[in-house]
């Protein structure tokens, strides 16, 4: 069973079929998306962070996508089986080719739009920029906080220069 799992109603619902899946004689994966995963393990109480690392500890492994998050994984539960495999792009399998040239002053984000993905950082970036990179622009493709970006956007002048896109 190849579960995946971040934080909140997510990792609870996982952590239920992790359980069931285990007694049933399943071997469990649980992919853990780490957006906001530590956080939300911080924040919860002494029974729930240990029902967080009895579940990590009842699969027979973790899966996550950056070293940071394996380290960190580690720490809670320093038996865990926790594996590496970040997102991979093979370029000549995909048939990829090289696109036009695009405008080097154009930066695209493409992600949820939330603080821990880096959408607010990127507007502060642009603001400090404003003024010193002519034709600096910025598109912003995405979902979840599109209208909480645009107000940002307004709130920083930046209204001419970032396209909130949306998803």
């Amino acid at each position: 069973v190849h579960l995946h799992a971040s934080w909140h109603a997510s990792f609870w619902r996982k952590l239920a079929y992790a359980w069931v899946s285990r007694a049933k004689g399943a071997r469990v994966l649980l992919h853990v998306h780490p957006t906001y995963f530590m956080d939300f393990y911080e924040a919860a109480g002494p029974l729930r962070q240990r029902a967080i690392r009895a579940t990590i500890r009842r699969c027979q492994a973790a899966m996550v996508l950056t070293e940071e998050m394996a380290s960190s994984l580690r720490a809670l539960v320093p038996d865990a089986r926790v594996h590496v495999f970040p997102n991979p792009v093979d370029l000549e399998e995909s048939g990829a080719q090289p696109g036009p040239a695009r405008d080097p002053a154009t930066v695209l984000f493409l992600g949820g739009v939330v603080p821990g993905k880096g959408a607010y950082d990127l507007l502060e970036a642009l603001a400090r920029m404003q003024g010193r990179r002519p034709g600096l622009r910025a598109v912003f493709g995405g979902y979840k906080q599109e209208e909480r970006l645009r107000g940002r956007v307004r709130d920083l002048g930046l209204s001419g220069t970032v396209e909130v896109a949306g998803w």
